[in-house]
């Protein structure tokens, strides 16, 4: 059962009776893909849409929530940022008063700083052919959807060197994309290709009245370096006393 955070707020100090102090939870859900300029921000208002988006997370969307998400470039294969809840003044003034925050992130791999937009359940089931050649070119019966630069898992092929994380080099069109070096073992008839996505870790590293600062990460920091251009999902929770 929900607890509306009622045991969270017993656990840092005890139950509070006065008018106004019963806790409320907050959320935000946001997919985009990381600036390849640095600092990226994405504004929202608590319908869900996206007034303004500067620098190049023009891609973003939000699910529900409201504030202001700020997002540094990646360094070191980690991406810092902040939430403004509220009324989005500058950091430490909103009337809120947040006693915990939480949160969830995947990202999508991509490479060269280019990646399609998060599409977590983007899988290409129809591959009807692919060639021995290098580099191997895939042919679909409905539109793939991928871009150059993607990473994508190939299941299922016939020739079992088809199988394997590979990069998109190039796009003819809509139904026919290609990988890199294939060795030789004939053609595949039939495939399945599906984006990466990597769990990783939304790790709270401050609270400042309305304003909540976290840290994005992979799990396995020497081989899953965020960089710029991959798409995520961010998930924000927070619960407050006060006004909004």
């Amino acid at each position: 059962m929900t607890d509306a955070g009622i045991a969270h707020q017993a656990a840092i100090g005890g139950f509070e009776l006065a008018k106004g102090s019963k806790p409320r939870a907050l959320g935000i859900v946001l997919e985009g893909k990381f600036a390849s300029s640095g600092v990226s921000s994405v504004f929202v208002d608590g319908e869900g849409s996206t007034p303004v988006v500067a620098g190049t997370a023009a891609t973003a969307v939000c699910s529900f929530g409201a504030g202001s998400v700020t997002f540094a470039a990646a360094t070191g294969g980690v991406v810092t940022g902040t939430w403004i809840i509220g009324k989005n003044h500058a950091a430490g003034t909103d009337d809120l008063d947040i006693f915990m925050a939480d949160g969830e992130f995947v990202s999508q791999l991509a490479t060269n700083g280019v990646g399609s937009v998060f599409s977590p359940l983007k899988t290409v089931s129809d591959i009807s052919a692919a060639t021995e050649a290098a580099p191997a070119v895939y042919t679909t019966l409905t539109p793939h959807g991928f871009i150059v630069n993607d990473v994508v898992d190939v299941t299922g092929a016939s020739n079992a060197l088809h199988n394997g994380r590979h990069v998109i080099t190039a796009v003819g069109d809509t139904t026919h994309f290609s990988t890199g070096t294939v060795g030789s073992g004939g053609a595949s008839t039939t495939a399945a290709a599906t984006h990466v996505i990597m769990p990783g870790t939304c790790n709270i590293t401050s609270i400042n009245g309305g304003t909540v600062s976290f840290l994005l990460c992979n799990p396995h920091e020497d081989t899953d370096d965020l960089s710029t251009g991959e798409s995520y999902r961010l998930t924000l929770r927070a619960y407050a006393r006060g006004g909004v």
